[in-house]
């Protein structure tokens, strides 16, 4: 599993890889990942966070078999904790350039015309045609919401905003 954390087309910090995990039915990474010393007030409000799942062979031969994005805050601001079902896009990798790959929702084609996905669809068990990544953000007492930085401290310490400032104070 290789996580990254991006913003727009940028990499926030660098891509943090999860131990191997043996490969059965129902894989678990089960592990806590971590960006070295990135706080929550350091990040901006458009960060997504990113995965590859990758099947790794003898030696270094790998093959991405499937990747999803997540932002780490909604659109009002809210930051995404607690447990999150991630449909994964299959035989993907994530492409930095394109902010709207998040999750795979898509079936083609004439579904009543199929039996066996007619079947799925009325049981509501369409859920089981994707493949999943669960992962867990931390919960808080309450719920988090961005804050853009104090615009009197950065007027006391002579910063500037920046066009990104202004435009989330304008969400706020």
């Amino acid at each position: 599993m290789e996580c990254t954390l991006y913003h727009g087309c940028e990499k926030i910090c660098e891509t943090v890889c999860s131990r191997d995990v043996s490969f059965n039915s129902n894989v678990s990474f089960n592990q806590l990942i971590t960006f070295g010393d990135l706080k929550y007030c350091q990040i901006p409000v458009k960060t997504r966070l990113s995965f590859n799942i990758v099947l790794i062979f003898k030696e270094n031969s790998k093959m991405t078999i499937g990747c999803v994005s997540i932002n780490l805050f909604n659109e009002k601001g809210f930051f995404n904790s607690g447990i999150r079902d991630l449909n994964v896009w299959p035989f993907y990798e994530i492409d930095e350039r394109l902010g709207c790959m998040k999750e795979y929702d898509g079936l083609k084609g004439n579904l009543k015309n199929d039996p066996k996905l007619a079947k799925l669809l009325s049981h509501n068990w369409i859920h089981l045609l994707f493949t999943k990544l669960v992962v867990s953000f931390e919960s808080f007492i309450c719920p988090m919401m961005y804050s853009s930085r104090d615009g009197k401290k950065i007027e006391k310490l002579k910063l500037t905003h920046t066009k990104e400032d202004k435009e989330d104070e304008t969400l706020l």
